[in-house]
């Protein structure tokens, strides 16, 4: 159960991750999906949320795995 529990995480971070990258690129493109426009700085903040997020879920979700084995 731990193992699923952590793959969960691990692909929950991935998520986070790429989210932050689409915030990150679609902001310079002009296409920000469901956010809009908005300035440099509140972009990057967003994005540097999102990617910090993502790699504390995803570290979480892999000593959470190797605990299981």
């Amino acid at each position: 159960m731990r193992f699923i529990v952590g793959k969960t995480l691990e692909l929950m971070g991935i998520a986070s991750l790429t989210a932050g990258i689409v915030i990150g690129i679609g902001n310079h493109t002009q296409l920000a999906l469901p956010l809009g426009p908005m300035s440099g700085e509140r972009a990057m903040g967003i994005e540097l949320a999102f990617f910090l997020a993502g790699m504390a879920v995803f570290w979480v979700g892999t000593r959470i795995e190797r605990s299981s084995m």
